[in-house]
């Protein structure tokens, strides 16, 4: 007779007939078999994995919640092992991974879906749709933090999603539930605006969204003393763990349809100590005095653009590329650069680049990229298919360093001269009769001119590093040699640039662009790119591709081919010596 061992019987079991039901057997009577079974099918997106969104995935996985999605950027360190659903063995490593490994072990059967990039403006709007209720566990110690939680919450109330929120406060918890399937229900309680995200240092944010009655004696002194220094927020196992059952109860409320309340908050001290004495009233209002100073316009650190890049990180986008099979039109010392139809771009590349564009372009920081394009007169649907998305990419990190697009005409079969087409990105900065004086361009057919716009270089890289130069130069000599391609029917370039920036480049690079001095620039108020004018000397300019010098566009992608060093040299030459 063969027996088996308690790892063979282990193993057969989560495929042996009726092993949900043996699993769950515990929750009968407590959880209705109508309940458990929406529980079974239904998708929960977890943003965020340590504290307070840790605390839910397990206890949701053992009341039988079988497709989760884990979103977490972080990995994780000796200091969250006091309250997060960690181990020594797992610093260092992915905190959604540690999560699905774990879990996996509870019920094999459970599917967990895992972006370790945590949320961002590119999957947000995908995952809330595939998400049946949502748990708000993004950090909020950070403006970036702050961001994709402000976006996040957009994006449910666009979805009709509930979201399950959650804030340790020492020994208390608290939890505030969004039903954004309620139509009237205001955006986070209509308690802050995105004016209140880029503007107010994190601490004064989340003093918004905590109503005051709920600031007791000990989160007053931790707000004491980061206000005086302290530059972490301490955390406790016993608030992160209250969180995890009271969201875990709320999902299943939620997903049954059945109503929950939307402010709930509980301090284990107070069942403990339910006679435990306040601070005096003097005391306590003199520092909730300090929290409302902190929160109106005296605790503005610092304005928008300012707070947007300091927490603004270029985005690593060659891992994307290479899972798309794209291969690179150009490459030189370390960079590569790739040039993408739009018809056929993922809108994660396209979210990304233009958000890449605002921060290091525009200057100016949003924290939605496509309201911001909304709002601003250019929303996504205006990028035409046969655009062209001009990324140059690290090799090494696979962090976008430049980007320009190849505009291509949204009308066909009229000439440059009608005045029935559309108008050009630098007609609306200089007003339409702009190009009026430059007479070759007017009977040439509008599908033959192009702009090169958002031309635009990491910020981040010091002016010293020769990746700087050789990233733009890199990327604009892909721009040009696919506008020389006769294929491509394209006779001119029209647009608009600075004098020692975009024009001298373009002669660098053995165009010849005829400069339009006398046009000042007039941008319409609230015009995307308007900040990129103010106080600058931008002017329009336009050439034909039959006047770009070849030998000297040959004699620069020669020179890219260079070590450093060389090539800063011959950078030098080339442009103090262009060919004749």
């Amino acid at each position: 007779m063969q027996t088996s061992t308690c790892a063979e019987v282990v193993q057969q079991l989560p495929t042996a007939p009726g092993f949900y039901q043996e699993f769950t057997l515990r929750n009968t009577g407590f959880i209705s078999a109508e309940d458990q079974l929406t529980l079974r099918q239904a998708t929960i997106l977890v943003a965020g994995c340590g504290s307070t969104g840790g605390s839910t995935i397990e206890v949701l996985v053992r009341s039988g919640a079988e497709h989760l999605i884990l979103a977490d950027n972080g990995s994780y360190e000796l200091n969250n092992i006091n309250r997060q659903n960690m181990t020594l063995a797992d610093i260092g490593r992915a905190k959604p991974a540690v999560f699905a490994e774990r879990c996996h072990s509870i019920n094999p059967n459970a599917e967990f879906e895992l972006h370790t990039d945590g949320i961002t403006p590119a999957n947000v709007t995908a995952l809330v749709a595939r998400a049946d209720v949502v748990i708000d566990a993004v950090d909020v110690t950070t403006q970036a933090g702050l961001r994709m939680k402000w976006r996040l919450h957009e994006e449910a109330q666009r979805q009709r999603k509930a979201v399950i929120s959650g804030y340790d406060m020492g020994t208390a918890q608290f939890v505030p539930i969004y039903d954004y399937r309620n139509p009237d229900q205001p955006l986070l309680d209509g308690v802050i605006s995105a004016h209140h995200i880029e503007e107010l240092d994190p601490l004064a944010v989340c003093s918004l969204l905590v109503p005051e009655r709920y600031l007791r004696n000990e989160i007053i002194d931790e707000l004491e003393r980061v206000y005086a220094g302290k530059d972490f927020v301490s955390q406790l196992a016993i608030a992160a763990n209250l969180f995890g059952i009271i969201a875990t109860a709320a999902v299943i409320e939620l997903l049954a349809g059945r109503p929950v309340n939307s402010d709930i908050y509980q301090d284990v001290r107070n069942w403990i100590q339910p006679n435990a004495a306040e601070r005096s009233s003097a005391s306590r209002d003199a520092v909730l005095a300090d929290v409302r100073r902190r929160r109106g316009p005296q605790g503005v650190a610092h304005d928008s653009v300012a707070a947007y890049l300091a927490n603004y990180r270029a985005p690593r986008l060659l891992p994307l590329l290479r899972n798309e099979i794209i291969a690179p039109v150009a490459s030189s010392g370390g960079l590569a650069v790739y040039q993408l139809r739009h018809a056929n771009t993922p809108e994660e590349f396209i979210a990304r680049a233009t958000e890449f564009a605002f921060v290091n372009y525009a200057r100016v920081g949003f924290v939605d990229t496509r309201v911001a394009l909304a709002e601003f007169g250019e929303p996504l649907s205006n990028f035409r298919p046969d655009d062209r998305h001009m990324l140059t990419v690290d090799t090494a990190s696979g962090q976008l360093l430049a980007y320009a697009t190849i505009k291509a005409a949204a009308d066909h079969g009229v000439p440059f001269s009608s005045t029935t087409r559309n108008w050009l990105s630098a007609e609306r900065a200089f007003g339409r009769a702009v190009f009026d004086d430059v007479r070759w361009i007017q009977s040439l057919p509008i599908e033959g001119v192009r702009e090169v716009g958002r031309i635009t270089r990491c910020q981040s890289l010091a002016k010293e590093d020769p990746r700087a130069t050789r990233a733009t130069a890199l990327m604009l000599t892909a721009c040009l040699r696919h506008a020389l391609d006769p294929d491509n029917q394209i006779a001119a370039i029209a647009g608009d640039g600075e004098p020692s920036i975009m024009v001298a480049t373009l002669q660098f690079l053995g165009a010849r662009p005829q400069l339009l001095q006398d046009r000042p620039a007039n941008p319409p108020e609230g015009y995307l790119y308007g900040p990129r004018y103010h106080g600058r000397q931008v002017f329009p300019l336009a050439f034909r591709m039959a006047d770009v010098d070849q030998t000297q566009l040959g004699a620069v992608e020669a020179a890219l081919q260079l070590p450093d060093a060389e090539w800063q040299k011959a950078r030098e030459t080339l442009r103090h010596n262009p060919s004749e």
